[in-house]
C-alpha cells in the first residue's frame, strides 16, 4: 500500500500479503492518540506521535486484511505505509 496520510479515522485499502507478514511504517504529529486497528477485531496498536516513527511487523494469514487508522483525544496528522513482507532489517 502506498503511503497514506490523514488527520482523522480512515479505513485503509484492503491488502493481502503473499508472504504472511507486513512491515508497517507510521508516524504522527499532534495532540490526539493514533492507533492502527484490525477492522475485524478490537486490537489497537499505538503509533508513536511526535518522535521516532513506529516500525512494526505484523504476521497475518495469506488472506485479505482490513486495517484502519483510529484517532482519539484530539487532532493528529498521521502518515502510514504498509509493505508486504518483513522489511525491518
Amino acid at each position: 500500500m502506498a503511503e497514506t496520510t490523514g488527520d482523522k479515522d480512515r479505513e485503509l485499502p484492503e491488502s493481502t500479503s503473499e508472504e504472511g507478514a507486513y512491515t508497517v511504517y507510521a508516524a504522527c504529529e499532534g495532540k490526539g492518540k493514533v492507533s492502527l486497528v484490525n477492522r475485524n477485531s478490537s486490537n489497537a496498536h499505538p503509533v508513536n506521535c511526535g518522535g521516532a516513527p513506529t516500525v512494526g511487523l505484523i504476521y497475518a494469514e495469506k488472506k485479505a486484511q482490513h486495517l484502519k487508522i483510529q484517532v482519539v483525544g484530539g487532532t493528529s496528522v498521521w502518515k502510514i505505509a504498509v509493505v508486504s513482507g518483513d522489511h525491518q532489517s
